[in-house]
């Protein structure tokens, strides 16, 4: 193939040298070749000519690796260190260090002779592979931007079974921050071999140079002396992509990074005197005790046949990373699963899923042990060309990490067990379960159980059951699955107090199923018949379902039928067995109660007796009461209101032919309760007869006036105000005017304006006119002399329209001059603008409140009241948010200038701070922020909001807390994550990133992201606002506030935790007065359990203001059902009652 333009035969071997440390060295793609060489030399070969020269130059065969690790372990026997070429090339310590794990531990494909020739390869200087002694120091760093490889003795496994390489590259010749002083530090990569022996756990030290008797050996950069040793090397330290990592996008700012043991403590850099175990810090976390227990038990698990699988490695080099990454998309299977536990579904639109997108995501959230680490993992996962079964242990664990750091919602980990379920891996779970025994898989279990009970899989909780697991805590949540055999085995299984706990509610279930033998067995072992749950019998569970089965059930075990109970969960009094039969109308139950002592003087019903409710409502019930009636009673003989309103309704002549027989026993109580009940049951025929015969429609024992409960009742027949008003129904009472609007009956509306109808309710009545559509009643009461701008409620009848978006009715008051700026009422009025930009078409309204020259900056209500500016915030865009379907931002943003231009003020009157530009962050609609923060409108940026009072009582603030953070601008663009947002607040020259939290459920900007979930967005943020100087020392507020590693902590962010402890973060920093937590009580409280065994190693001590340890983290982790982490602080306490030394670490 010919050269491209300037890249001609010379041109090849003048470059060869820098393109081979580039390629083989570096381990940068052909790609980043390709760019490099063009922009330093103008080099313009194609990255086709690249692969075509230099075809197969960095592939590495099995022999060669297998040559490679003999030649380390023999050289670290002899007390050598060990460098491997490759073409002269030291070889990068990831790949190494991959490539020899992958040949570790398997039988060899190649032949012995092939090997041998290899092996004995005297002439390492002309060989393709060689590893040679390390060079000295000063020829180490003679070449800027060459990484360098040094595998010392000192690091080799006590064993023999591996060997930990460290690596060391100088920072990257592209990259513009090089130059910064904080980056004078060379980028680290570690990889420390994985091994089934204890040297797993082992710590390995920094650069212990084979043979020069130095360590902390300083490092040069492109253009620098060596500025740093490292045994004083920071956390500012840039960690290089792992290879097949698309170079081009990749941010060494961005890059999530493991430097737990490359830390010391923080006093040297930092000046603080945190006394942390740096090199220590995240050894024994769970997860990585997980991950070690995995490492050690996977020949268990691949002997097993429903694990049987080709357990190595699937490594992707430089060379096919781009066809990965590009072209191949994992299996449908693990697409979803993986996406799903991302909290996104990858991949569900059809386009081809990006590995390396999927990897880095992963980085971002989980720990690595070395780096790369996770890559190598996920790379198996998302293999398409292996078998699901071949990952099985893999993909549980980081699972089970998710899992018992509540980072899954639980609709993530029932699409995660569905699945499981579907691809009979239900065995597999149960036995990864059984054999990794740490506080993750712990944790993990419990929620695999509660996902079990959601998704209704008998078969999952049978097989965990199978494998050892215990269910004692949801004895209550299995029988719910209506499994009896499952149900019994593992009641029958729980611990006495567990029973006892769960008894009651299995018994009540046991009943209203008919299981009769299972609520029998419970009985025998000490169940009462009249055990309550939430104040509710079991008896009364069965009468208010109607259950005559399950009622004689109870009885003839001994349930007191006379014993009070809650109706409902939710009733706020207690009655007998017997009123909620006779309420629910159930006659055999009745009957039941009646013949087996139940006492009908202990029923009241709306304060009337059983007989006498019952004659209204439900005939046979009055008549199983009747016959049980001694014959002396004066009510034995007595007429049901029922049949005193059906023999009415037959008509006049019938009814007084009855009357006149039954005179004697029938009240004029009756007969108003009958007319009442005439209204209820819209019988007209049985009024007019009652009526006829006398009944007052003035009623003088019922609470409410006939009248006046057929207009509050909408649904009654209308025949029946023209029936009352004619028999003399006193009119007009107050409501009966408002009661008419929208019964489109305008001379009933004249006649009780005849009346004489008060200012206020015709005022009232006009608004509902007018908002409803009635414009003819409206017009009516407009005529009786009604100013059309007088406020019926707070609200004038066209701010009233304007919120409903009633335009009919907007156009019928604009067209009789109504007032379109009349003033807001002072407590939470609005003026016609302020309520159309709040109502249901706020765009359309606003703009026609505008046209007809609303003022937009007329001033809010003195209480609750809103600027227009603030309503279009608060509202306007709330509703553009959740109907973007319908509102197009373009017309909003169009809407906000127009509302600037006509005269609307950011601020409030008299240069009050507004709210406005706290709901553009919050609603991310930095474009009209950016209208918002105008040098013109000289926007005051400092304002918190919402304000709560420090002395408001905490229901309320817990109420007001459901809807927002207490914030500035700043503070809220920091808690939205939006950095756009920030950027532009931050501009401002008055702007302070650390301005104080407030008092109450108050948030400094680092501590409002610190609390988020983690994520990318999230730790953008964070750099962002460290860049600018944040505080992370910054104290709580006084209620409800958090510190930055409080809030990392409560968000289980593993990374931004060690990140703060780094910097000097105190772990043990007071929480708030009231509703705070120390870190350490937060995480628990939480379920982050990798966190909580963090800060113990950080040195957290729990409750240090009251002096009780590490108790309440204990009680917050148990109330909250996070038990895994209960038992890991109870022995945390334990050793620390029995006196132990140490930071907290337990590598149990």
């Amino acid at each position: 193939m010919p050269p491209g333009p300037g890249a001609n035969a010379l041109d090849w071997q003048k470059h060869e040298n820098e393109i081979l440390d580039l390629f083989i060295s570096q381990n940068k793609s052909w790609a980043n070749v390709t760019k490099h060489m063009s922009e330093k030399h103008g080099f313009n070969a194609t990255e086709r000519q690249y692969k075509h020269r230099f075809r197969g130059l960095k592939n590495v065969k099995e022999h060669e690796w297998r040559y490679i690790d003999s030649e380390i372990q023999r050289r670290a026997a002899l007390g050598k260190g060990s460098l491997p070429y490759l073409y002269d090339r030291p070889l990068p310590a990831s790949r190494v260090n991959r490539g020899i794990l992958r040949v570790q531990g398997t039988e060899s494909r190649v032949t012995k002779s092939k090997a041998a020739r290899a092996i004995h390869r005297n002439d390492h200087r002309g060989a393709r592979i060689s590893v040679r002694t390390p060079p000295p120091p000063s020829e180490a760093h003679g070449r800027a931007g060459l990484g360098r490889t040094f595998i010392s003795p000192a690091r080799m496994s006590p064993s023999g079974g591996g060997n930990a390489i460290i690596a060391y590259q100088n920072p990257r010749l592209d990259d513009p921050s090089s130059g910064h002083p904080s980056n004078h530090v060379s980028s680290l990569e570690r990889q420390a071999s994985r091994t089934s022996t204890s040297s797993q756990s082992e710590r390995y030290r920094l650069f212990e140079m084979a043979g020069s008797g130095a360590q902390g050996v300083g490092l040069a950069t492109a253009g620098f002396e060596p500025q740093v040793a490292l045994d004083t090397i920071t956390t500012q330290l840039q960690l290089s992509p792992s290879p097949g990592a698309n170079m081009a996008d990749f941010n060494p700012h961005a890059m999530d990074m493991d430097i737990s043991s490359f830390i010391q403590s923080p006093s040297a850099v930092f000046g603080c005197s945190n006394n942390i175990d740096w090199e220590n810090l995240m050894v024994n976390i769970p997860w990585f005790r997980s991950l070690s227990e995995v490492e050690q038990k996977e020949p268990i698990f691949s002997s097993r046949s429903d694990f049987q699988s080709r357990n190595q490695f699937r490594v992707t080099t430089a060379a096919t990373a781009t066809a990965v990454t590009a072209s191949s998309a994992p299996s449908a299977a693990r697409d979803r699963v993986l996406g799903w536990l991302l909290g996104s579904a990858i991949g569900s639109s059809g386009a081809s899923v990006v590995v390396d997108d999927i990897i880095l995501q992963y980085q971002k959230v989980i720990p690595e042990r070395q780096f790369g680490e996770l890559r190598e993992r996920l790379q198996q996962i998302l293999d398409p060309s292996l078998p699901i079964s071949a990952t099985l242990p893999w993909l549980f664990a980081i699972t089970a990490f998710f899992a018992s750091n509540e980072h899954l919602e639980r609709r993530q980990i029932d699409v995660f067990l569905t699945w499981i379920v579907e691809q009979n891996h239900v065995s597999s779970l149960a036995r990864f379960l059984q054999e990794i025994e740490t506080p993750t898989t712990q944790a993990f279990l419990a929620t695999v159980l509660n996902s079990a009970i959601r998704i209704r899989s008998t078969e999952v909780i049978s097989e965990l059951l199978s494998h050892g697991a215990r269910c004692d805590d949801m004895i209550e949540a299995i029988a719910s699955l209506n499994d009896d055999g499952l149900t019994e085995r593992v009641s029958m299984a729980a611990a006495p107090d567990k029973f006892a706990t769960a008894a009651t509610a299995l018994f009540r279930r046991a009943v209203a199923q008919h299981n009769f033998r299972l609520a029998q067995s419970l009985l025998d072992r000490g169940v009462t018949p009249d055990a309550r749950l939430d104040d509710q019998t079991a008896l009364m569970r069965a009468v208010v379902a109607k259950d005559i089965t399950a009622a004689r059930f109870l009885v003839q075990a001994g349930a007191d039928v006379n014993a009070l109970s809650k109706e409902y969960d939710y009733s706020y009094m207690s009655i007998p067995p017997l009123q909620a039969a006779i309420v629910g109308e159930a006659v055999e139950i009745t009957e039941f109660l009646l013949d087996h002592g139940a006492h009908p003087s202990m029923v009241s019903i709306d304060g009337s007796p059983a007989l006498h409710w019952a004659s209204l409502y439900c005939k046979d019930i009055w008549l199983v009461l009747q016959r049980r009636l001694d014959p002396d009673d004066p009510d034995h003989d007595a007429t049901p209101i029922g049949d005193l309103l059906d023999v009415a309704a037959r008509g006049q002549f019938a009814f007084e032919k009855f009357m006149s027989r039954r005179r004697a026993t029938i009240t004029t109580r009756d007969l108003e309760n009958a007319l009442d009940l005439s209204i209820e049951t819209d019988c007209v025929d049985g009024a007019i007869a009652l009526l006829q015969y006398g009944v007052n429609p003035n009623t003088s024992f019922l609470e409410t006036q006939p009248l006046t409960r057929v207009l509050e009742q909408r649904s009654a027949d209308f025949r029946f105000v023209e029936l009352l008003l004619e028999y003399g129904a006193e009119f007009p009472l107050p409501g009966h005017l408002v009661g008419l609007i929208g019964r489109r009956r305008p001379n009933l509306v004249r006649k009780f304006l005849a009346a004489g109808v008060d200012e206020r309710e015709r005022t009232e009545a006009f608004t509902d006119a007018v908002s409803s559509g009635d414009l003819v009643s409206a017009e009516i009461i407009l005529e009786s002399g009604v100013d059309i701008d007088t406020a019926g409620f707070r609200h004038t009848a066209l701010q009233e329209c304007t919120t409903t978006g009633g335009e009919a009715g907007v156009f019928f008051l604009l067209d009789r001059n109504a007032n379109i700026n009349a003033p807001a009422h002072a407590n939470g009025g609005m003026t016609a603008l302020q309520a159309a930009l709040r109502g249901r078409n706020p765009v359309k309204m606003a703009n026609l409140m505008l046209d007809h020259g609303a003022d937009a900056s007329a001033p809010p209500a003195l209480l609750y009241g809103t600027t227009a500016l603030e309503a279009f915030c608060e509202y306007t865009l709330r509703l553009a948010e959740t109907r973007p379907q319908t509102m197009d931002p373009h017309e909003t943003l169009k809407l906000c200038q127009r509302l600037l231009s006509a005269g609307a003020t950011v601020n409030r009157p008299n240069e009050q701070p507004s709210w406005a530009i706290h709901h553009a962050i919050r609603h991310d609609r930095t474009d009209v922020l950016a209208l918002l923060l105008e040098e013109r409108h000289n926007a005051i940026t400092n304002h918190v909001w919402p304000e709560y009072g420090v002395e408001e009582r905490w229901g309320e603030v817990a109420s007001a807390r459901l809807k927002t953070e207490a914030l500035t601008p700043i503070q809220r663009a920091a808690f939205r994550l939006n950095l756009e947002a920030l950027e532009m607040l931050l501009s401002r020259e008055d702007s302070s990133v650390n301005e104080p939290a407030a008092h109450n459920l108050g948030r400094t900007a680092l501590q409002a992201a610190a609390c988020k979930r983690p994520s990318p967005k999230k730790a953008a943020m964070v750099d962002l606002l460290l860049s600018r100087g944040a505080d992370i020392h910054a104290k709580a507020g006084l209620i409800s506030g958090i510190t930055a590693l409080q809030g990392a902590a409560i968000a289980g962010d593993l990374k931004l935790a060690e990140r703060f402890l780094s910097l000097g973060a105190d772990v043990n920093a007071p929480p708030s007065y009231r509703q705070g937590r120390y870190a350490i009580e937060g995480a628990a409280e939480h379920g982050r359990l990798d966190m909580v065994q963090l800060l113990l190693n950080a040195g957290a001590k729990g409750n240090v203001r009251g002096g009780t340890g590490l108790a309440d983290a204990i009680r917050l982790a148990s109330g909250e059902g996070h038990f895994a982490i209960a038992n890991l602080l109870r022995a945390e306490q334990q050793r620390r009652d029995l006196g132990e030394t140490g930071w907290g670490m337990h590598m149990g």
